[in-house]
């Protein structure tokens, strides 16, 4: 038995002890402890999920608030009014059934009859209908969770759901519109690249926030503990979102607890530990959290021998300067570290170093009921390093790369709402970046398909220089809803690079109209641009200046059909019209490889243009007691325009299915089944030919045919997870067991070690090994709170 499969099984035995372990120090619990123990917000999430449309905001509900007696209501508004009643708190039906949870009126003093006036003032603002393939929604900080394609999951369902690692980008990943691949972490939207996605957190844009990226990005820096919701816009997101133009995945962070709290978690990838409490006079809140972990198992399974390790911390401080301002200061840091030794003398040998740091501060202030405004400052670093040599028959080549990038940024929004049916929004962007470069490649490829590639099979590339680029965007839009059925979102968005010199204006309209009740018709358009950052330079491909900027089209039209039993429907079309696209540079064959630069089978694409267009359906069942679930298909085809003709993108996948199902138990665990399948990816076919020598020999010519013109096989796999908590007497136990790719399936992600030969009758003949993406592997956390 390999020691990896020791491992696996060394893994889930620990697991089941453990879990045990956890059952036993819990003790008998309730007949249906559903909600006993839960987070408030976990609470209401799990009503949201079950139909019931209620919203809350973090301010109402803090995370400290729990709930500590199981509901004995029938109904899920019953057992809203239960779990919000030792609070404080009730639901307050806003418009069309729909529930806000507001701070409770004082009970009225003896002899006094209650007024409207005792009544809170309502803060938050109304949303367009919302989408529902969403597990949950809440009001996002943005007031964007109405527009199209603005998917919502929280914390809490996030853990039910099957993904490797306890990520939050893989649980991303999950929704409709989105796509990755089985070993990374990044995502694709509507078959844009992966770097055509903007990713906030807390409302700072973060550039790559990977970890392992010599991996394909196997895990992201933000820990799946300190998020509280994810947000992810597939397309005609507002105005003040720029400079990417596929998709927005926004995180927000918990709010820390009045009370102080301390976590500790363990799990096959990482350990973590964090703690989070209050100053004293409730001033203000804190938390800081941190995890290190390693990769080794992920990539023992599928043969490899790499032990790559990483570490994150993640703090933030929340002051209450006045009752109508706030200021907060957020702090990332990530790293991680591999070193592979040459196996052989002469053989490969790698080194690599990836740092990430972030500092920003936010300052919110509401001078007038009807006015908030939010000025966010920040400063980074991204510091990139590393080295490899060979020297066998195979390769020769000794590389050296090293990257600095310097971030420094400001931004000012302001919302104003002086009504339920108007508002305004504006702002103004500022950003500088720092980079240097230096970079040496000297290379002798004898990879047989090293003749087919942009560059010369033997030479050098080198860079050394310093960039300075500044960037200035100003937006504003402005929503309005002249009747009740219709709601209307007008904006226009301005970016100046001042490196190149460019000024692009984008205009945004988002309509949503709602005829009845259940029923609501939308409509997005807008025009979207993305300059390439110097991170994004792929020096080691010959790029030596920065492309000018991108430009997409969005057109979207959708429908959705909603229930009182939770059961919904949606169908959503979509085209997307690239304009521009910069030249890009990829591996035909494995997109996972230590050198991405030195492949043989690197090829150049330069698109005229592209169109991506499709058409999502959804559907969920009606919520019947303890089982749920939905089915996501989708229809497209994502291409790219070359010399006059439509080749399909290296994502290009026109079938689609996820299926999700979801049973919890009356003792509290809970069942997550997920299933996925897309057609099999674009490939390109290798033939040879035999070219004859003017000495009378002959030699083998590899010869590509078209690109993308092949397929590899259907993919498919079941994922699985089982996840519980339970109250202890010292405090809570939860914990979670993920299996990917239960059934073992290897699906096929491309071809390697290719080789030519001549037959006995003179034809030659090509011979590859197919790559997979990774067999059967199992993952587990455990997480201990206080």
């Amino acid at each position: 038995m390999s020691s990896a499969r020791r491992t696996v099984i060394c893994a889930l035995a620990a697991w089941l002890l453990l879990a045990a372990a956890a059952a036993a120090a819990a003790g008998r619990q309730q007949e249906k402890p559903a909600f006993l123990g839960l987070s408030l917000t976990a609470a209401l999430q799990l009503l949201q999920a079950r139909g019931l449309p209620v919203f809350f905001s973090s301010s109402v509900v803090r995370d400290s608030m729990r709930v500590e007696t199981e509901p004995r209501g029938s109904s899920p508004r019953e057992v809203l009014d239960e779990i919000l009643q030792p609070h404080g708190l009730r639901a307050e039906e806003v418009r069309a059934g729909r529930l806000i949870v507001v701070a409770a009126p004082p009970a009225p003093a003896q002899g006094r009859r209650a007024t409207v006036q005792d009544r809170p003032p309502a803060v938050e603002r109304e949303p367009l209908p919302v989408m529902t393939e969403e597990i949950f929604v809440t009001p996002g900080r943005n007031g964007q969770e109405g527009l199209i394609g603005s998917l919502s999951i929280g914390s809490a369902e996030a853990g039910m759901l099957p993904h490797l690692g306890d990520d939050p980008f893989r649980a991303a990943g999950l929704l409709s519109g989105a796509a990755s691949s089985e070993a990374s972490s990044r995502i694709h939207v509507h078959g844009g690249r992966d770097d055509e996605v903007l990713i906030v957190l807390d409302g700072l844009e973060l550039l790559a926030p990977y970890h392992l990226q010599d991996y394909d990005s196997a895990l992201s820096i933000v820990a799946s503990t300190v998020v509280d919701r994810i947000e992810l816009s597939t397309g005609g997101y507002p105005a003040e979102y720029g400079d990417r133009m596929s998709g927005v995945l926004d995180m927000t962070t918990l709010t820390p607890p009045r009370a102080r709290r301390f976590a500790l978690g363990l799990g096959i990838l990482y350990g973590d530990a964090s703690a989070s409490g209050a100053l004293s006079g409730d001033r203000g809140r804190w938390y800081f959290g941190g995890r290190s972990g390693t990769y080794h198992l992920a990539l023992e399974v599928n043969g490899r021998e790499e032990s790559p390790r990483y570490w994150d911390t993640f703090g933030k401080l929340e002051l209450s300067l006045r009752p109508d301002q706030t200021l907060q200061l957020n702090a990332l840091a990530a790293e991680d570290e591999l070193y592979v030794a040459a196996s052989e003398p002469g053989g490969e040998r790698y080194q690599s170093y990836w740092g990430n740091r972030y500092l920003w501060l936010t300052h919110g202030a509401v001078p007038t009921p009807d006015l908030f405004i939010e000025t966010i400052a920040s400063a980074g670093r991204i510091d990139r390093a590393r080295s490899g040599s060979a020297a066998d028959s195979e390769a020769r080549f000794e590389l050296r790369d090293h990257r600095l990038l310097d971030l420094f940024g400001l931004k000012h929004a302001w919302r104003f709402q002086p009504g339920e049916r108007r508002s305004l929004e504006g702002g103004v962007e500022l950003r500088r970046l720092r980079s240097t470069f230096d970079y040496r490649s000297d290379h002798d490829l004898a990879d047989p398909l090293a003749t087919l590639r942009p560059q010369p099979p033997k030479g050098s590339t080198s860079l050394q220089e310093r960039l300075d680029y500044d960037q200035a965007a100003a937006f504003v839009s402005s929503r309005l809803r002249p009747v009740e059925a219709l709601t209307a979102e007008l904006g226009a968005r301005l970016d100046h690079n001042g490196f190149t010199g460019e000024s692009h204006v984008s205009p945004r309209l988002n309509l949503a109209w709602k005829p009845s009740e259940g029923n609501v018709f939308r409509l997005a358009w807008g025009w979207f641009y993305q300059s390439q950052r110097p991170n994004e330079l792929q020096i080691g491909d010959g790029e030596t200046e920065l492309a000018r900027a991108e430009r997409a089209e969005h057109r979207i039209l959708g429908f959705e059909h909603r229930r009182g039993s939770g059961a919904a429907f949606r169908v959503e079309t979509y085209q997307r019209r690239l304009i521009r696209p910069r030249t890009r540079f990829e591996n035909l064959f494995d997109p996972v490889t230590l050198f991405p630069e030195l492949s043989g089978a690197r090829v150049r694409i330069a698109p005229d243009g592209g169109l991506t267009q499709g058409i999502d359906l959804f559907v969920r069942g009606a919520d019947r007691g303890p089982l749920s679930w939905w089915l996501a298909y989708s229809y497209s085809s994502i291409e790219d325009r070359l010399g006059g003709r439509l080749v399909p993108r290296g994502v290009d996948q026109p079938h689609a299915l996820r299926a999700d199902l979801d049973y919890r138990t009356q003792g509290g665990w809970s069942f997550n089944a997920a299933w996925l399948y897309h057609t099999g990816w674009p490939t390109t076919e290798v033939t040879a030919r035999v070219v004859p020598a003017s000495d009378g020999s002959s030699r083998i010519e590899p010869v590509l045919g078209p690109l993308h013109g092949e397929r590899l096989p259907a993919y498919h796999r079941l994922d699985f997870r089982v996840s519980r908590a339970w109250k202890v007497p010292l405090g809570e136990l939860s914990t979670y067991l993920d299996l990917q790719n239960l059934y073992d399936r290897e699906n096929v992600r491309g071809f390697d070690n290719f080789a030519f030969e001549i037959g006995q009758t003179g034809e030659p003949r090509v011979h590859s090994e197919a790559v997979s993406w990774g067999e059967f592997l199992p993952s587990f956390g455990i997480r201990w709170q206080l």
